[in-house]
């Protein structure tokens, strides 16, 4: 993994890097399973704190999409009964799917990334590399958060923002 990681670098102080970044709001799990799908892994690297999804420029060159590295994607562990995966534990799953699991366990604790549940690893896989469209464990009204809710000034919910209010 740490060959991948300095691939892209050259050194420096990084802010030239930084300015070719497209920070996204988008859908990290749909953005993996394509790079999955047209086996571009390795564009797709885990640095310090975020996940970069390298992407092949124009004429402004190289760009990359980023998202924070435990950013919460629409997988739920346990089938779907459990708590959203984070981008970066699926990522290095994908990256080690074929591992043993010894050295795939041995990874993980090296990057401090929640292990993917062997329960979840086939559908995950078959979802993952395009072999499926959906699985049950992808659950989308559970995972957004709700934008709509306020609080008053004493910390009660609010009004006539949130809906059925």
């Amino acid at each position: 993994a740490g060959k991948a990681d300095t691939k892209a670098g050259g050194g420096g102080t990084g802010k030239k890097a930084a300015s070719a970044m497209k920070f996204s709001h988008g859908d990290p799990l749909a953005l993996l399973r394509r790079y999955s799908m047209e086996n571009r892994l390795e564009q797709v690297r885990i640095k310090d704190d975020r996940v970069e999804f390298e992407q092949k420029g124009g004429l402004a060159g190289p760009q990359k999409q980023v998202f924070d590295r435990k950013t919460k994607t629409l997988y739920r562990s346990q089938k779907g009964r459990g708590e959203p995966y984070q981008l970066d534990a699926l990522v290095l799953f994908l990256k080690h799917k074929d591992a043993n699991r010894k050295e795939y366990m041995s990874t993980v604790s090296q990057y401090g990334v929640a292990f993917v549940s062997t329960l979840d690893k086939a559908d995950l896989v078959a979802y993952l590399t395009g072999k499926v469209e959906t699985v049950a464990a992808i659950q989308v009204e559970e995972v957004r958060p709700s934008l709509f809710d306020t609080m008053t000034a004493e910390g009660k919910p609010g009004e006539g923002l949130a809906p059925g209010a």
